[in-house]
Order: structure tokens, then sequence, then C-alpha cells
């Protein structure tokens, strides 16, 4: 071999060899990322503060350009006003919404059912009910709660007709959830469509949904969880303060010490004490019924 030719030979192993170690520090094309997965859990009445966490959630889920949002449901139900404020947040949402009955043996009831409609993807553990979805009074304390009025009843039972058709699900059955108070277990609802899927945990939910297309407010998109990073969104002290004086029960409380202490307040002149904290309490009251 030539002086000439082994120069050649050095320069072009001098040039080779930079090349290569780009090439196998640069991402592979066949690597993808770790898809990232939030959760938000929904295991008590759903309230104010309750829609505040979830909007939060699906928030920052776009923000990061999460993979998919998971709402954990366990829950009896609770305000109509925050119920139609979550599936009004949840039907915006850029990314893919998971609803999912979880432990097993939860219940996802009234507005849990709501809910667990409006998700892209609908599923349950096993031995746990959806259902009985019939709106009622929130009664004074002391006495037995009532069905709302017929005109109530009509316009709810339109709305979730309308949630289930449009994420391909029988409206006709859902339907009945409000008007006949019609309740599912896990495996009665995915044989009637009312589901997609039974899942024993969150993780053999994200390995289901791997691959499954849905159609978000930002068009068409191919679920990735496979093997997802799963982080708990918790409630913020601002979220929790809000989940606790939106609680029927408590702001039903604290209204009627309001107008008590403000009675007591007129009959006993020139002590304060009645009249500030009724005045507290009625405030408080007024905004946990939603109407400040």
């Amino acid at each position: 071999m030539s002086m000439n030719t082994r120069k050649r030979l050095c320069l072009l192993i001098l040039f080779l060899f930079p090349c290569l170690l780009l090439f196998f520090s640069m991402p592979q094309a066949g690597g993808a990322e770790q898809p990232v997965v939030y959760t938000v859990n929904v295991d008590d009445t759903v309230t104010a503060g309750t829609a505040r966490h979830i909007r939060r959630g699906l928030q920052l889920a776009e923000n990061t350009r999460a993979d998919a949002l998971v709402i954990l449901l366990a829950t009896p139900g609770g305000l109509v006003s925050a119920t139609l404020d979550i599936i009004q947040d949840m039907s915006a949402s850029d990314i893919p919404v998971i609803t999912y009955v979880n432990p097993q043996g939860a219940i996802a009831a009234s507005a849990g059912t709501f809910i667990l409609l409006n998700g892209h993807i609908a599923a349950m553990s096993p031995g746990t009910t959806c259902g009985a979805a019939m709106p009622v009074i929130m009664p004074a304390p002391g006495e037995a709660s009532r069905a709302a009025d017929q005109k109530t009843i009509n316009f709810l039972a339109g709305h979730m007709k309308s949630i289930a058709s449009e994420r391909g699900r029988p409206a006709d059955l859902a339907e009945k959830f409000v008007t006949e108070n019609l309740s599912l277990n896990n495996g009665e609802a995915l044989e009637k469509g009312v589901v997609n899927l039974n899942a024993a945990d969150l993780s053999e939910l994200l390995e289901k949904v791997h691959g499954l297309t849905v159609s978000t407010n930002a068009g068409s998109r191919i679920i990735k969880t496979s093997g997802a990073s799963v982080t708990v969104i918790p409630m913020n002290v601002n979220e929790q303060l809000s989940h606790l004086i939106s609680n029927p029960t408590l702001a039903m409380i604290l209204l009627m010490l309001g107008i008590y202490g403000l009675i007591i307040g007129f009959y006993s002149p020139g002590f304060f004490l009645p009249e500030i904290m009724g005045s507290i309490s009625l405030i408080m009251g007024l905004a946990g019924m939603g109407l400040f």
C-alpha cells in the first residue's frame, strides 16, 4: 500500500469516526419517548371544588402535552351545576379523557354517571356500579330528599342522551339513568355498550386503551399509554376549601346557621357576635350553594 493510499485511508477514518458517533448519539426514530398520563381522583361528593380540580388537571395535561388524563370515579353524586361545568370542560379538551370507575366495589352514581359517559373512553373495574342519576332537591337538615321537578328531570335526561350520542353510546339507555334511576354493574354496562371496557386496575386500563383512536376537540388522536409514567394531581388548598363549603349538606347547615344567627342578633341588639357569625355563615352557605 502506497503512502498516498495510507494517508487517504487515515483521512477517511478520521472523517467517518465523528459521523458514526453523531449517528449513534442521535435519537432513533423507533425509540419513542415514554408516554405521560395524569390522573384526577373524584372519590367524594361532586362539588364546585371538584370542578375546579378537574379543570386544572385538564389544563395541566394540555399544557404539558400529556398523552391522556384519567378521571378515577368513586362518587355517590353531587351538585348539578358542578357536574355541568365538568362536562363542558371535558368536551372542550384537546387530549383524550379516560373515565374509570375504580377501585373495585366503587360506584359512580348520579353525577358520577354523567362524568363517566362523557369520557372519550369509559371503563369500569370489577364489582363497580353506575347509574341512578335522577336529580333530587337538596334537603334541609333532618328532611328526606325528593325528586326534582319534571322540567329539570326532562332537561337532564335530554342532556344525558346528548352526551351518550356524542360519545357513541346508547342514548336511549343513557336517558333511563335519569328518568328511571336505572343502575348497571360493570358487566351489564360493558354488554350494553355504556362503557368501552373493564379493567382490574389502572395499569391494565392503560395497556388496554393503548392504540385506540378517539375524537377530541382538536380532532382524531391515537391513545399512547402503554408503559406510561402516571402522575397524580392532588387538590390544592383553594380547591379543598371550595370542595368543603360547597358540600351540599354543609352548605345547607351553614345557611341555616346564618339565618338563625341573624334572627338572634335582631332580638338581642348590642351583642354583635350572633350577627357577625350569622353573616359569615350565611355568605359561606350561599357561596357553597353556588349563588355567589
